[in-house]
């Protein structure tokens, strides 16, 4: 018979009939493999894609993901270029102004007034930033503050007298700390003279002070106090140039 009903037909046979579109999209019927299977098939229709289509576009995905992900990593620099780049913890950034801690005793509370009142030309121009333990605020534990403020301080001056040689906290604890940091070459230390006192023999005696030859600020040698704290904010101002020029690195 040259035709067959329905009923002769396989059941099998209908469904794959029935599966095929009538107008392949894309040569669908060349890309197919054998063992695609129609739900497959129909999947890949409703996605208006074929198989190897999709396939590609998984294998782009992949691709890109990995590029992405290469791109989004920080770069790793060589081991030379990340020892320029870290900043030294022994100097401050050269934008910020040089902080100056005041070692003082309470007895000398108005000669230190006086000194800050000078330091205003060199703060007005941010030359450096002055710290004393009356900044302190309410309620900080005084010691901590002290001590963290030692640490961070680029110049530390000593307003040495007899007061302050007779202080035990100014004598064994801050002015120690500030040597050390010193000797370290963490920061520099400047002994200022305001009265005249036995200091011969003293650990900072060595250090070169203010004013020159350690004429003391109050002092018949000046005709007026101020002409000896001009003296002092001169030293300070070139105490800080000098420490400013040693912190650029040459030019290689």
């Amino acid at each position: 018979m040259a035709w067959l009903t329905a009923a002769a037909v396989p059941s099998s046979a209908l469904g794959r009939e029935a599966d095929r579109s009538p107008h392949p999209r894309n040569g669908d019927h060349l890309d197919r493999p054998s063992d695609f299977s129609t739900s497959q098939r129909k999947k890949s229709k409703r996605q208006g894609c074929t198989r190897q289509e999709a396939s590609h576009e998984i294998k782009w995905a992949k691709g890109q993901g990995g590029r992405n992900k290469a791109e989004n990593e920080p770069k790793r620099l060589r081991p030379r270029q990340a020892e320029l780049q870290e900043p030294s913890a022994k100097i401050p950034p050269l934008n910020d102004p040089p902080i100056v801690l005041i070692s003082y005793s309470h007895k000398d509370e108005a000669l230190k007034k006086e000194l800050i009142t000078h330091f205003s030309p060199l703060k007005r121009k941010g030359l450096l930033a002055c710290w004393h333990d009356c900044e302190i605020g309410a309620g900080f534990d005084w010691k901590q503050e002290i001590d963290a403020w030692l640490e961070d301080a680029t110049l530390i001056v000593l307003l040495i007298s007899c007061d302050f040689i007779a202080s035990d906290y100014c004598y064994e604890i801050e002015m120690r700390r500030a040597l050390e940091r010193h000797e370290a070459g963490e920061c520099r230390v400047i002994p200022i003279f305001l009265r005249a006192c036995d200091w011969k023999g003293a650990p900072f005696g060595s250090l070169q002070g203010l004013p020159h030859d350690a004429i003391p600020v109050v002092s018949r040698h000046w005709a007026s106090r101020d002409d000896a704290w001009l003296q002092v904010v001169r030293g300070i101002r070139t105490a800080i140039k000098n420490w400013r020029a040693a912190a650029i690195p040459p030019c290689p």
